[in-house]
């Protein structure tokens, strides 16, 4: 059974105001869900913006970088929550990135979530001995579905919107993710009344729909293979 693992990094559903276009992020997800839903299917949710990893510093990087038979209970406990979420990765065949925009940057629980996921033995392979003198990564037969905002103003949407997916993907292919999907839709004239432009939502809903019949096709012939 194919699991999708959902990462939600937009303002959490009790928060999302009218003005916030976290809501677009959310909606997006929530209708390729109930394309995709059903007894062939594990979806999982990750909502790191209404709890967010904790932070990498140097205690988890030391923790990480040591070898799993010499690891003191307290690596042990400081990487649990890093394991965790690594492990929904590796379980996963698809991962859908809910990402609003912000200013050019990828949303900080969004950030926090990649860099816990960076695994040295996990999620990439690391140069330690002679055999090994270059890094590769693990997760390349992963679909990595980018779910994003855009902004009607022209000039970010350019600017930042090109520099928050470019953060995405560099990190992701550096895991070994090969494939890529990407869906996007532009905020209202007027935020407070429609979040979503009316005429690219439903360009927007086709190309969901359209992705979830991509997914469906993948499993498809997975399960033939």
């Amino acid at each position: 059974m194919p699991q999708v693992l959902f990462v939600h990094s937009s303002p959490p559903a009790s928060e999302i105001r009218r003005v916030s276009q976290g809501f677009c992020t959310r909606q997006m997800a929530r209708v390729l869900k109930d394309q995709i839903k059903g007894r062939d299917v594990r979806i999982v949710d990750r909502d790191v913006a209404a709890n967010p990893p904790g932070m990498v510093d140097s205690h988890w990087l030391a923790a990480a970088n040591k070898e799993q038979a010499h690891r003191y209970p307290a690596d042990v406990a400081r990487l649990k929550e890093s394991d965790m979420l690594s492990d929904e990765v590796l379980k996963s065949d698809v991962i859908v990135i809910a990402c609003p925009l912000v200013s050019g940057h990828i949303p900080m629980p969004l950030k926090a979530w990649m860099d816990n996921i960076v695994r040295p033995g996990k999620t990439f392979t690391k140069p330690d001995n002679k055999r090994l003198t270059h890094t590769y990564g693990l997760l390349h037969d992963k679909l990595v579905v980018l779910l994003e905002t855009e902004t009607n103003d022209v000039r970010p949407r350019f600017m930042f919107q090109a520099a928050t997916d470019a953060q995405l993907r560099a990190t992701l292919t550096k895991l070994g993710v090969k494939r890529f999907e990407r869906v996007t839709v532009k905020e209202g004239d007027n935020p407070a009344i429609e979040p979503c432009d009316p005429v690219s939502w439903v360009k927007c809903e086709a190309a969901l729909q359209e992705l979830a019949s991509k997914l469906k096709q993948r499993w498809e012939y997975r399960a033939q293979g």
